[in-house]
């Protein structure tokens, strides 16, 4: 009694609180409307902030939900900025005006030399940013990043060596049987980018058609890639810490077939062939058969040895990790950009680590920038940019990992010689250097450290006094970079043959048993008689023999100076927009190779012109000039203009284009460009110079000969009229942009 009394009073209690709970909660009811055209918006996500509760607007842009104390709601839609309500139980019906976001047409683009709106820009450019590269993931070098990324834009990777994983860039294909490699500046100036930390990258922009690199005049035909580093913002200290761990693997597994299944096909072959010399005998095949059933066999085993070179190889997985600090911020005076990264790229082969010397492959590098701009007055900048980078790659001595490792593996005998004997002694074949695990294991170790620095000082000053818009800037920038190389090599091994032996540290063994005379031992085992052995380079070498060291011999040097003067002007008079820039700029070029002899300074020189024009974002049209110039060719022939025209139509612009579809579309664009592009890269310095080589003596008479010298012969002929290559480009492109 007392039970059911209890439960009557639980279940009014429960009733209660529910009827409660429904009583106090609300139904809050609104629409939601375009703000430019007043258009209802369907399917725009309502929820309440902080939770997973919400509703979509209907064909109306209605939409109503419950709520039971005050919230935030949150309006999501594509194309349109996200924006937020406070509302309360007691809140009126909600008219939400949504504003689209037009963040995409005012991106601004970095093009040659300047910046431009992408709205009212006419040229061929596609541009990613730093951030999306680094969702990418854990890649080691900046062109990998790119892959995928950027249309018309072609990246492969043939090597996978670390520190070598550069990939090439193909910009629209192939169009030039010289070099096809695309002109690459970081911050305004020309240099390698593969190995920048992309932590430090603000965005990455390539110019595709003529309109866009005819300012590069000799250097722009095979398209344009811009880097542009970040910069720090007036606002607190922001710290970024970043962490990367990739795991890498082969595309594939080699599988080889026993030796059974060997026999059998190439005593068939023989066989087809009626070659029955070269056909292997029933006794081994029945020795091999007992091996496999008593499983002695494998890649250790003295008298079957079975070695599938791949395993012993190749890892399944190799690791690779990037880490990266950074700091940004800035004040009214003084905004800062500093960053420190640290890569390393790990091995997919099992080499392992020696007593003397490691030759394991792997790849370490440092990166480290400060990019700093100051507020002089308040109409001049000042900016100082100092980058530079540290690698240490490693490999075997000697390597090359397609000739010594990969190829090896596929083609190197499986059945003929063990990894090691057992008594510790390397296997190797008839002749030497087929042993790929001891090739790579016990030769010595390369060490190559390449440095790179950049130092760039710009100077901006604004001269609004002389007319509004107008201003100039001056730019000095120092690019170096330095090899040096150090080896280990392992003790050698001399013998009778002292040039073949030079080339091996260690002993090794080649050992053929007869497989004809089998013994059964008391154990139930069975042996066979070794017949042949040779020890390479030979039995009488004398071997233990120390590591001979050379510490950071020189590799190369190079260093270039770059300076440039610019005018630049910008300017709206009521609809009609102007842009204007005259350029001065010149490279020299100094390099040094492994003899430490520095070459002739090389020089370039460019001035650019462009001019935009644009009347209400809707009509635009650009002009670019470069009078460029290259050294490397005859006097007269030396200078080169290149010009570049386009123009566009941005249809979506049109007033009767805005009524008609104004809510759906953004963006309309129709443009053309027409352009000349130069390349340089293929003709050889001072190829309009006659040259003359010497090339030994010459002997006159017979009983008394005499020799004179030296002796001078004709080198390759001299091409006075060479110039660059010259390309006509032509651009049709249209753009379209949906609810944006």
């Amino acid at each position: 009694m007392g039970n059911n009394k209890f439960k009557k009073v639980y279940l009014s209690l429960c009733l209660l609180i529910s009827s409660t709970f429904i009583f106090s909660q609300q139904v809050i009811k609104g629409k939601v409307l375009d703000d430019r055209t007043g258009d209802p918006l369907i399917g725009v996500t309502v929820t309440i902030q902080g939770t997973n509760s919400g509703t979509i607007t209907d064909f109306n842009g209605d939409f109503q939900l419950r709520i039971s104390e005050p919230v935030v709601l949150q309006f999501s839609y594509v194309g349109y900025v996200q924006h937020e309500e406070r509302v309360s139980p007691q809140s009126p019906t909600l008219n939400v005006r949504m504003r689209e976001d037009t963040r995409e047409l005012d991106e601004v683009l970095v093009v040659g030399y300047g910046t431009q709106a992408k709205a009212s820009s006419v040229a061929s450019i596609v541009q990613t940013k730093g951030e999306d590269l680094l969702k990418v993931g854990n890649l080691n070098s900046l062109s990998e990043s790119l892959q995928g990324k950027l249309n018309g834009v072609i990246t492969i990777n043939n090597n996978a060596k670390p520190g070598a994983n550069t990939a090439d860039i193909y910009i629209r294909g192939k169009a030039t049987w010289g070099n096809t490699s695309p002109l690459t500046l970081v911050d305004g100036i020309e240099r390698n980018f593969n190995d920048i930390d992309i932590n430090e990258i603000e965005t990455i922009s390539v110019l595709k058609d003529a309109s866009a690199t005819a300012v590069y005049g000799v250097k722009g035909a095979n398209g344009v890639i811009l880097v542009t580093t970040r910069r720090g913002e007036n606002l607190k200290p922001t710290v970024r810490f970043s962490s990367n761990l990739g795991v890498k693997q082969f595309t594939t597994n080699v599988k080889f077939a026993d030796y059974l299944t060997s026999i059998d096909a190439y005593n068939r072959a023989a066989a087809n062939e009626k070659d029955w010399s070269k056909q292997i005998p029933q006794s081994t095949i029945d020795a091999w058969k007992n091996a496999y059933a008593t499983g002695n066999y494998g890649p250790y085993n003295d008298v079957f040895p079975e070695v599938d070179w791949f395993k012993e190889l190749v890892r399944d997985f190799g690791f690779s990790q990037n880490y990266n600090i950074n700091v940004s911020g800035g004040d009214n005076f003084v905004s800062y950009f500093v960053s420190i990264g640290y890569q390393e790229d790990g091995d997919n082969y099992k080499i392992q680590k020696q007593k003397d010397f490691d030759p394991r492959y792997w790849y370490r590098r440092y990166n480290w920038r400060s990019n700093l701009d100051f507020n002089l007055t308040k109409t001049t900048k000042f900016s100082v940019k100092i980058a530079g980078k540290m690698g240490y790659q490693n490999e075997p001595t000697g390597s090359n990992e397609v000739r010594e490792l990969f190829t090896p593996i596929l083609h190197v005998a499986t059945n003929v010689f063990p990894v090691k004997y057992s008594d510790g002694s390397w296997g190797e074949g008839k002749q030497l250097g087929y042993n790929i695990v001891a090739n790579v294991s016990t030769r010595g170790q390369e060490l190559n450290k390449s440095f790179q620095g950049w130092y760039d000082f710009s100077l901006v000053q604004n001269l609004d006094f002389i007319t509004k818009g107008l201003s100039a800037k001056g730019q000095l920038a120092y690019n170096s970079y330095a090899d040096t190389s150090t080896r280990i090599r392992a003790g050698q091994i001399f013998g009778a043959n002292d040039f073949e032996s030079q080339s091996y540290s260690i002993f090794r063994v080649y050992r053929e048993y007869d497989y004809s005379k089998p013994t059964v031992n008391p154990d139930g085992s069975i042996s066979y008689p070794m017949i042949n052995e040779i020890i390479h380079p030979n039995a009488d070498a004398v071997g233990g023999y120390p590591v001979g060291v050379s510490y950071d011999s020189f590799s190369s040097y190079g260093r270039q100076l770059y300076y440039e003067l610019s005018l630049d002007y910008k300017r709206s008079f009521g609809n009609h927009n102007l842009t204007a820039l005259a350029l001065f700029n010149r490279r020299i070029n100094d390099s040094a190779g492994s003899g430490g002899t520095f070459s002739f300074p090389s020089y370039s020189e460019d001035w650019v012109g462009r001019i935009t024009y644009n009347y209400l974002e809707r009509y635009l049209t650009e002009v670019n000039m470069a009078y460029t110039g290259s050294e490397k060719f005859a006097p007269g022939k030396r200078f080169g203009f290149f010009p570049s025209f386009s123009a566009g139509w941005r249809i979506s612009e049109e007033p009767f284009v805005k009524d008609l579809a104004g809510s759906v579309l953004s963006n309309m664009k129709l443009r053309f460009s027409y352009g000349e592009v130069g390349n340089d890269r293929g003709s050889g310095r001072f190829n309009y110079v006659q040259l003359f080589d010497t090339n030994g003596t010459i002997n006159y008479g017979y009983l008394q000969n005499m020799v004179f010298g030296p002796l001078y012969s004709e080198g390759a002929i001299a091409n006075p009229n060479s110039t660059w290559e010259t390309a006509k480009k032509r651009n049709l492109g249209f753009e379209l942009g949906l609810w944006h």
